[in-house]
């Protein structure tokens, strides 16, 4: 895709998996079981899927050679839109909590992207994690918990195998009575980016000054 990413159908484990730019595999759906069900994630079942194909929108259309069908997966993209590790006014410090919550009664996985201010979002830090059915996944200090930076500032790049998926963040600090950016939600993908394909799309909207960084 646009991203880099690369879409497998891995037939003889009747899955579809993502393979990052990183190498950071991530199953986006199929139960591991030959079969024929329609569902988010692994509650989907395929028959030795044989080839894929991407949309401009971002489906994934399926050859499901078992089953004799076309078959599509919709992928979920938000962007979280502040997220900061970094020094604020003197004697403070930001940084962000992201909170994943899986409202469905299937396990998703999803991707994490760091998008950092300015950038044209390729060859960010990457990571992946798996939700439990109608449970939540708070990463503190993401920045660093996650992608392993010092220091930085932009937004966070949320890929689902589910739509049943809702992403927020909490941006603050300690210091002066703890200022505090809470419960920003992920927003589609779409909202934040250009529809421009030449140059690639850019992340419009962050800022940095004084007062506030996003």
């Amino acid at each position: 895709d646009e991203f880099g990413n690369v879409y497998v159908a891995d037939a003889d484990n009747h899955r579809i998996r993502m393979v990052s730019p990183d190498g950071v595999v991530t199953t986006l759906a199929g139960s591991g079981t030959a079969g024929f069900a329609d569902g988010e994630g692994r509650a989907a079942r395929f028959d030795k899927p044989t080839g894929l194909a991407l949309d401009a929108a971002g489906n994934l259309f399926v050859a499901d050679q078992g089953n004799h069908r076309i078959r599509k997966v919709t992928l979920s993209r938000w962007i979280v839109p502040s997220a900061a590790r970094a020094p604020g006014v003197p004697g403070s410090f930001w940084t962000t909590e992201l909170t994943l919550h899986n409202r469905g009664p299937e396990a998703a996985s999803a991707s994490l992207r760091f998008l950092g201010n300015g950038d044209d979002t390729r060859g960010r830090p990457e990571t992946s994690l798996s939700i439990p059915p109608y449970q939540s996944v708070s990463i503190p200090d993401v920045l660093s918990s996650a992608f392993a930076l010092a220091d930085g500032f932009g937004a966070i790049e949320v890929l689902a195998s589910s739509g049943r998926i809702a992403v927020r963040s909490r941006t603050s600090t300690p210091a002066f009575a703890g200022s505090v950016g809470d419960g920003l939600p992920g927003v589609p993908q779409r909202a934040f980016f250009t529809d421009q394909t030449s140059p690639p799309p850019v992340l419009i909207g962050l800022r940095e000054d004084d007062d506030f960084r996003s």
